[in-house]
Formats: structure tokens, sequence, C-alpha cells
């Protein structure tokens, strides 16, 4: 048994064993062997780890969660995501907490710490705390942003290493660029993906490694529509939701969303993919219904046993090794 810990240590303890285990690869660590490198039983480890699994586990976007705990029948994998980089506010992030905090500051001297801490922030941005500023947002969607229009203006094709969330892979992609354009706050290229010979809307931010290349890109078409958001082509799947899951509609682009009985909601939303599907249905939980599916996506018993297998996996590991 070992000793009790405070707060502290056992949040740094969990934090190197995530990083221990995230090491290992896909194919993960045993538990005993984990167990044993930072000093505890097999159940205190699971306990650890269950309680990890929940940081986040609201979130739908992967790259948005700072990990993922995938516990197995004898052993752990860690994936890291915004955990694998120390985190840093962006500007707008820090103009955001100066002008929020500012205004809790109002009524502190003028040395109190408040005031001294927005100072600080204040300089690294180059805004005094309580001056009036215009603000004007990048219209290109950042340097690969303008990367891009310049890749457009010159008729060229690019390249760049692409993460889709739905499969959940990253993939070297070349596209005729089109046009970079905002939608749902996130800022998208549109162009013409030549593995696939077909229209493709990337994400800014899932982008790496972008280049533009010496090969001549062709035009887009003339009655290109850039307003269109989300997914447009994507499937489309019909959910009938409990009530403490309106947190889709709060975070996801829907298409329609009815209000039913007993608080539940009835949405439809444009699947990414599959995959995408089966891991929302397994947050939402056992009570969320597939009303309606696209037959692109299976039929909707696949999906629900998929769910159901899933979750059962999670209660059986939880309850297997809580008894060891």
């Amino acid at each position: 048994m070992s000793p009790s810990v405070d707060f502290a240590t056992r949040f740094q303890r969990l934090l190197a064993l995530l990083r221990h285990a995230a090491a290992r690869g896909d194919d993960g660590i045993p538990y005993p062997e984990l167990a044993g490198e930072f000093g505890l039983t097999v159940p205190q480890l699971v306990r650890e780890l269950e309680t990890a699994s929940m940081i986040g586990a609201d979130e739908v976007h992967y790259d948005r969660m700072p990990f993922e705990v995938i516990l197995d029948d004898d052993r752990v994998s860690v994936r890291l995501f915004s955990m694998d980089r120390p985190l840093r506010l962006t500007p707008a992030e820090a103009l955001q907490l100066v002008a929020s905090a500012g205004a809790l500051a109002n009524d502190e001297d003028e040395d109190s710490p408040l005031r001294r801490a927005l100072a600080k922030v204040g300089a690294v941005i180059g805004v005094e705390p309580g001056e009036d500023i215009d603000v004007e947002a990048d219209p290109d969607g950042g340097a690969s942003g303008r990367l891009l229009r310049d890749a457009i203006t010159a008729g060229k094709v690019v390249s760049f290493r692409y993460w889709s969330y739905g499969r959940d892979e990253v993939s070297v992609r070349e596209v005729d660029p089109w046009a970079v354009t905002r939608a749902d706050a996130e800022w998208y290229l549109i162009g013409l993906d030549r593995a696939s010979s077909e229209e493709r809307r990337f994400r800014l931010d899932r982008m790496s490694e972008l280049q533009v290349l010496d090969a001549t890109a062709g035009p887009g078409p003339k009655d290109l529509d850039t307003s269109r958001t989300g997914l447009p082509d994507a499937p489309e799947v019909v959910i009938d939701l409990p009530p403490d899951a309106r947190w889709v509609v709060e975070q996801l682009p829907t298409v329609a969303a009815v209000p039913g009985v007993d608080g539940r909601i009835t949405v439809t939303l444009r699947a990414t993919s599959r995959t995408w599907l089966e891991r929302l249905l397994v947050r939402v939980g056992p009570e969320a219904k597939v009303v309606d599916l696209d037959e692109r996506l299976g039929p909707p018993e696949v999906l629900g046993a998929a769910a159901s297998r899933m979750l059962d996996r999670y209660r059986r590991n939880g309850a297997t090794d809580r008894a060891r």
C-alpha cells in the first residue's frame, strides 16, 4: 500500500504516468508494469486512470482534448493531444484576459497583484490595460492563410500534412487551392484534392508542413460557393438525445434541432465518418437513440451495437480492475 499523498503530488504523479504510458505508443503498457514503476497497486492505478479518462470526456473534438486514456483488459494506452506541448496563451486569449480581468481591476489598488499581472500580460501583446483599442480580425487566416492566398494568386499546387478528425489519421495532401474562407469560427481551404479528384475543405489549424509546389494548379469553378459551412455533402444522421446531452447542440454545427418531451431533443448532424459517429454516441451514452441514418454510414443497428460494445468494455474493465 503506497502512502497517502497530497493533491499536488498526486497530480504530478498522474501527469508523469500518462506521459510514461504514452511513450509506449498504441500498444500500451500492462497495468502491473505501470503500477510498479510508480509505486501503486493495480487497483490504485486503475482508479487514477479512470479519473484521468473523464478529463475532457465531453469534448467531441479530439484535437481539443488534453489526452485520451484507453483502458483495455490487460493494459492501458495513452495518446497525448494538447498535453504534448507547453500551453501558451494566444494573442486573442491574452487580449480577452486583459479585457475581462481589467473590469475586475477597477476597484483594485494600483499596486495590487491583479493590476501588476495585467500589466505584464498587456506588455507582451502591446496593450495598456484600460486603454481603448481597435480590433481588426486577420482576414487571411494567419500565416497559413496568407501563404495559401499567395499560391492561389500564383496558380500553384500546395502540399501539406493533414490530420483527418473523422478517420483520426495524418496524410500528405496535394491540393489545387481555390479559396480560403471562414466558416463556423474556423478557417478553411477549399480546393481540388488531387488524390480523390474531388472538391474538399481543409481546416487550416489541422495542417502542417505547408508548402507551395512548382506544379500549376487548375482554376476553381466560377460559381464556387464559399459561404457554405460544415460538410454540405457529408451523410446526415438524426439522433434523439437525452436532456443532459444538449452540449451536442451547443458544440456541434447542427442541420436541425427539434425539442421533444421530457427535455429530450432530436438533432440532425452531418457526420464526418462512421468512426466519428460511433465516438459521439459513446460520449453521449446509452440514452442516445439513432432515429435515421444515411446509408453511407451503415445500418443504425450496427452503430448501436458498436456503441454498446464499447460502453460494455469500459464498464467491464472498470469492474474487473476494481476487483483485482
